[in-house]
């Protein structure tokens, strides 16, 4: 597969992390759903409704482990979807692309989606060890 699809599924998964808790969420759980199947969304649609609502019921403690394991999932999951259909991309493009200004940030995060991804014209750059 593609890194760009790599990095797509990955940029998905992150971005429905951080909108579990925020007003944002319906908008990008509709267009990942839609994105991931056309013809049944309602599917996906309960799959990430309950990754959500098991994520939002965690005590704060647990709750940044939590949403590491609902982004690893969804990025696995994301990367299934991707192989079988890359034509998939567009609507997760699309769908990221709507709600990915409007993400917030966690402490650390030097950007919220890269526009390379967005666009799918993604480079990857090996980072140096020494930062």
């Amino acid at each position: 597969m593609p890194e760009a699809l790599l990095m797509l599924a990955g940029a998905v998964a992150s971005s429905l992390a951080r909108a579990t808790d925020t007003p944002l969420w319906p908008a990008l759980r509709d267009g990942v759903a839609e994105a991931v199947d056309p013809v049944r969304p309602g599917v996906p649609r309960l799959r990430l409704e309950k990754g959500r609502r098991a994520l939002v019921a965690q005590h704060a403690v647990r709750r940044e482990p939590a949403r590491a394991a609902f982004t690893a999932e969804w990025r696995d999951s994301l990367h299934e979807v991707l192989r079988a259909r890359p034509e998939a991309a567009i609507g997760l493009r699309r769908a990221l692309a709507e709600v990915s200004p409007s993400l917030p940030r966690w402490s650390g995060q030097d950007g919220v989606v890269p526009p390379s991804v967005l666009r799918g014209s993604v480079k990857l750059a090996q980072a140096s060890p020494y930062r």
